[in-house]
């Protein structure tokens, strides 16, 4: 692996009004940002620098010396005066760098950005640092412009400007730029800043004419979106929200309606060879208009992360918010430094957000997740994605959770280890002990993973089904909430609403809150499901079990319905059922605790006991087995002591 670290002359130079051009005229921009290139690569060159990346209307170069940097800045200005006009501004500074396989990173290349967004066209602006290497050089003449205060940059800089003749001195009173700034909108509260700085990441659409390369244009958007997840002042719309929207032909005008968001980010991909050509948008929905736009470029595929980390980075800036540094570190890392790690890793993740939990689905992904790590074995976010497909097995009772808690385990472990900081690691920590039953150590988890990251849903969800089992309504109903503000058109979360409301015996207000959500979710499987289970609570079974019979899905497995078709007695179907399930269990598992519902419903608490242990002896099924203190369809077994002694085992 080629990297090293240096102290560089770093120049960023950018074209002003370049959107604006590309709204306008844009043959002439095409003409502009052409010459700009051309220009750039033949001065660069010239002046012995190395040019590291264009950015669409803008560029980053380095340099051996300060000296070599400002002759390399003049030269291109003055080419620009006399042959075809570019509007351009350059900034300089000087700072250490890192350079990994043709990529930079460094705060150096952080401030140089900045320093160059205060310009105007014909501007060569620079830091102190590079000023006191340049301030003997009789050719140079620079005037100071004042002190500024840049964000995600710790100290104000002085900032001055070469003014030999012919460069203009931009005045400090109409200087604009990603400047920090004390107004309002950077010191909303936090309930304000939900409602109004809010961003949906919508599916890029994908320009090639290979439709395999579809999970790679989609992992560049769910990259993006992962980046901004750690950002306290930003509301991030879920991936499965904003993927509904994918090949529609819906205006953002609704897009923000449906989800209640501010703003949204579009984009397009075609995959060229080792070449990938982009173009992204920032909309603000409320305004129907663009406020900022990378205009489409090529790039070479192994630059994909530089390009994200670039394009989460000017959605903060655009959006005004304040960073930490933690969230700094965050948004700017750089997850693998292997193209083929990442692309078993979109194609793990890409099964894995499917949410439909086949085994062939879960499989594949554990392979693609190994795959990443036998690659790079230090790509975190691979060891996160290899410990969420384990616990999805669990969720949709794939296996007994003794099976692969502990590999879960052993991945979310070594991703912490890789990155402290990442919310994920410390979420899979907290889903294994909440599956583990260890209650305190889940919260623990649970709440650093919001810490680190507030839009991380996985959290959320399992506080509040803790929150149900503590039989605190109010906290879960909060935490549900949340959960559906940042997932408002998936249905799962409503679900659990009810989930809420049947554990605390609120049946009849359950009721009317997933009936409510049916209005608008016409015949959706899962809320029907969860009406049904909240009839069920009341005791009324044939009201159950029509409410099941009208869901298009899982009426011939359905559990719940066995339960209902055996508390009327109609034996004949509960049984078919329960048989089904039977001679499922000896290919497959399936959770005892879903047997032991069938046979309470037949009336057989000595097998619905045997079930329930046995199902205990397997690691249990989690989110039921946490709910047994007061789920009312095991009330006639609260005074066996064998139910007692699962009760205490568990809480």
């Amino acid at each position: 692996m080629n990297s090293n670290r240096r102290l560089s002359a770093i120049m960023f130079t950018d074209i002003v009004g370049y959107t604006t051009m590309i709204g306008t005229d844009e043959n002439l921009a095409i003409t502009t940002v052409t010459h700009h290139r051309k220009t750039i690569e033949q001065f660069v060159s010239k002046f012995e620098g190395n040019l590291i990346q264009f950015y669409g209307d803008g560029s980053l170069s380095i340099f051996p010396s300060t000296t070599v940097a400002i002759e390399c800045a003049i030269a291109i200005q003055n080419e620009f005066k006399i042959k075809v006009p570019v509007p351009l501004r350059i900034g300089i500074h000087i700072g250490e760098i890192l350079i990994k396989e043709g990529a930079i990173f460094g705060e150096g290349v952080n401030i140089a950005s900045r320093i160059e967004s205060l310009g105007q066209t014909g501007t060569i602006l620079f830091s102190e640092d590079v000023f006191q290497k340049i301030r003997n050089h009789s050719e140079f003449k620079t005037e100071l412009i004042g002190e500024f205060e840049f964000k995600n940059v710790e100290k104000p800089m002085h900032i001055y400007a070469l003014s030999n003749d012919g460069f203009p001195i931009p005045k400090k009173e109409t200087i604009t730029g990603k400047l920090k700034t004390s107004s309002l909108k950077e010191s909303l509260d936090p309930s304000v800043i939900k409602k109004d700085m809010s961003i949906a990441v919508l599916p890029f659409e994908n320009n090639s004419s290979i439709a395999e390369q579809q999970y790679f244009v989609d992992g560049i958007a769910d990259e993006i979106r992962s980046q901004l997840l750690s950002i306290n002042n930003l509301k991030v719309i879920s991936r499965s929200s904003c993927m509904y929207f994918k090949d529609k032909t819906i205006s953002l005008i609704q897009i923000g309606k449906e989800l209640d968001v501010a703003f949204a980010l579009e984009g397009r991909v075609q995959a060229i060879g080792d070449h990938i050509k982009v173009n992204v948008e920032l909309n603000d929905i409320k305004k129907n208009k663009q406020i900022w736009s990378l205009p489409p470029h090529r790039q070479k595929m192994e630059d994909v992360f530089i390009l994200q980390n670039n394009i989460a980075n000017e959605v903060v800036d655009q959006l005004k918010i304040v960073l930490s540094d933690d969230e700094k570190s965050q948004l700017n890392k750089i997850p693998t430094e292997h193209q083929q790690a990442y692309i078993y890793f979109q194609q793990g993740q890409e099964l894995l957000h499917r949410g439909f939990g086949k085994i062939v689905e879960l499989d594949k992904a554990v392979k693609y997740f190994k795959k990443a790590i036998e690659i790079d074995p230090k790509y975190s976010r691979a060891y996160v994605g290899l410990s969420d497909t384990y616990l999805e097995y669990i969720f949709w009772g794939r296996v007994g959770s003794k099976k692969v808690l502990d590999k879960a385990l052993n991945a979310s472990l070594k991703a912490l280890e890789l990155d402290s900081k990442n919310g994920e690691s410390y979420g899979a920590l907290g889903a294994i002990n909440f599956f583990k039953f260890k209650k305190s150590e889940a919260i623990n988890f649970l709440n650093k993973a919001i810490e680190l990251s507030p839009n991380y849903l996985g959290a959320h969800e399992k506080l509040a089904w803790i929150s149900i089992f503590e039989g605190d309504l109010k906290k879960a109903l909060y935490h549900f909430s949340v959960t559906q503000s940042l997932d408002p058109l998936s249905t799962k979360y409503m679900g659990d609403v009810g989930h809420a409301y049947y554990y605390t015996h609120q049946f009849e207000k359950g009721i009317e809150v997933i009936s409510t959500m049916l209005k608008k979710h016409i015949g959706d499987p899962w809320l029907l499901w969860i009406k049904g289970y909240l009839y069920s609570g009341m005791e009324k079974h044939k009201i159950a079990i029509d409410t099941y019979l009208q869901r298009s899905t899982g009426t011939k497995t359905n559990w719940m319905l066995a339960y209902n078709y055996g508390k009327i007695g109609r034996i004949k179907e509960a049984t078919e059922i329960l048989n089904m399930h039977l001679k499922k269990r000896g290919k497959e598992h399936v959770p005892g605790y879903m047997l032991a519902t069938i046979y309470i419903g037949l009336g057989n608490q000595e097998k619905a006991l045997e079930w329930l242990e046995l199902d205990y002896e397997e690691g249990g099924q989690g989110l039921f087995f946490w709910g047994l203190k007061t789920d009312p369809k095991f009330d006639s077994l609260r005074n066996e002591n064998r139910f007692k002694d699962l009760l205490h085992k568990i809480n």
